[in-house]
């Protein structure tokens, strides 16, 4: 009985405290799985930080991989290289090293696979994107390069024509100018001198 009783002001005391399913969600800490700090700390102070400070960011963490290329390195640089929004994102590199990553993937925990595997896909997506966005950017200069050329010829066909047009038009009024001074001339012989009365 005297067990119990110590069980029981044991429970009660260690029971004044709210359980963590009742207590306010707001004052709680947001869970993060174990080994994933790292990796999201970097992605958010990022995400978070000004131009200057993502090369900062992305010096640091590059410095480190190239210093020592552990797994987890290895991990934070692919995350950094495939964040868009400074100028050294690279996902294709990003998605190299995500794929070396995987393909021996010891000494990685199961979320940082699971991580892995989604910034790979995310990777290469951006990746294909920006493939993409080149060949459009090649085709719409190769466009504007064609068209420019189109309108240029199509320019110079005009001038051509203008001064074609001139050279006739002026060759058709000297010809209108000697057809009035032959009339001219011929009106001037045929008329009779006019006697005075």
């Amino acid at each position: 009985m005297r067990g119990l009783i110590a069980l029981l002001t044991a429970l009660m005391l260690g029971g004044c405290a709210a359980p963590p399913w009742q207590s306010d969600p707001a004052e709680a800490p947001a869970a993060t799985p174990a080994g994933l700090e790292v990796y999201l700390d970097t992605l958010d102070a990022l995400v978070r930080a000004s131009p200057e400070q993502r090369m900062v960011i992305y010096d640091q963490v590059a410095s480190e991989y190239r210093r020592t290329p552990t797994t987890t390195n290895r991990l934070r640089f692919a995350l950094v290289l495939s964040t868009p929004g400074h100028p050294a994102a690279d996902p294709s590199e990003a998605a190299r090293i995500l794929s070396d990553i995987l393909q021996d993937p010891v000494g990685l925990l199961p979320l940082e696979r699971s991580l892995a595997r989604v910034q790979l896909q995310h990777a290469e997506a951006l990746a294909l994107l920006e493939t993409q966005n080149r060949e459009l950017e090649a085709t719409v200069e190769e466009v504007h390069r064609r068209s420019t050329q189109n309108a240029a010829r199509q320019l110079e066909a005009a001038n051509q024509e203008n001064l074609r047009l001139s050279a006739a038009l002026a060759e058709a009024e000297a010809k209108l100018e000697a057809i009035r001074s032959i009339e001219r001339a011929v009106l001037d012989r045929d008329e009779p001198a006019t006697e005075p009365r």
